[in-house]
């Protein structure tokens, strides 16, 4: 049990960090959410890729701890597409939030 507690700490610092370099990072390529009248309540450019960091800090710790989970016995194939289905809902919901799709676009990703 202590084991995960250690796991969960390291992947909480690691988000928070990377959390800072994907901001760093949508801010200098003016990678942001430009406030409307329409649908967004907030004043000022909040950058986008929060989610990017979440996902890969996930991923990163996912591939070392693999082997001990208690998640069955699962091959390299099955954490590949898992993988793979998840990248394809990042990058759906970073397109959603870049650039606004409507849904009929939206709904192509899940």
């Amino acid at each position: 049990m202590f084991y995960y507690f250690i796991v969960f700490i390291i992947t909480l610092v690691a988000v928070a960090a990377i959390t800072v370099i994907v901001r760093k990072a949508a801010l200098r390529y003016n990678l942001v959410d430009i406030p409307d009248e329409d649908r967004k309540i907030h004043k000022r450019k909040i950058p986008l890729g929060g989610g990017i960091a979440i996902f890969s800090c996930f991923f990163i710790v996912l591939f070392f701890i693999r082997d001990k989970l208690i998640a069955g016995d699962l091959d390299f194939g099955h954490w590949l597409w898992f993988f793979v289905g998840a990248l394809i809902l990042i990058i759906g919901g970073f397109l959603d939030d870049k650039y606004n799709l409507k849904p009929k676009f939206q709904i192509i990703f899940p």
